[in-house]
């Protein structure tokens, strides 16, 4: 039995507060309201489009999602969680937040300089672990060790 305009209004309100209570995934409101997945999907996206109020069309860009996401994960929320609040797949929010994590990791080598890599050496260290710990290819590392050798640095 198809529902009628009105009553459609209502169970999308309903579901809309369901969703913005954050309480149950989508898949458990799609089986109360009768809805579909994709379309719940798609009402969060449009709810985003409209808080986030990308120009006229009020399209809102992966890249703005994506970042609304690094936000939500760097506040401490889960995967499940911003999946839930943006209206995005499970598997891309956990996807987002191991791109979000390997961001946060990266070693810039500008940081280190040659002395830093000489105090590491007289430290003990190896070529490789200072690799590791300072984003430099081991290649230029022990291009530093010849020079210091030379110059009796080490």
């Amino acid at each position: 039995m198809k529902k009628s305009k009105s009553e459609k209004a209502r169970t999308k309100k309903e579901a809309l507060k369901l969703l913005d209570k954050g309480e149950l995934g989508i898949g458990k409101i799609a089986e109360i309201t009768g809805f579909s997945r994709k379309t719940l999907y798609n009402w969060t996206r449009e709810k985003i489009n409209r808080e986030i109020g990308e120009g006229g069309m009020g399209a809102t860009s992966k890249i703005e999602i994506r970042e609304e996401a690094f936000k939500l994960f760097d506040d401490g929320l889960s995967g499940l969680e911003v999946s839930r609040r943006l209206g995005i797949h499970r598997n891309t929010a956990y996807i987002w937040r191991g791109i979000n994590k390997r961001n946060k990791n990266k070693i810039n080598p500008s940081n280190f300089d040659d002395n830093d890599v000489i105090d590491m050496l007289r430290e003990g260290f190896n070529e490789y672990e200072i690799s590791r710990k300072t984003g430099i290819y081991p290649e230029k590392i022990i291009k530093i060790k010849l020079d210091a050798e030379q110059d009796n640095m080490i």
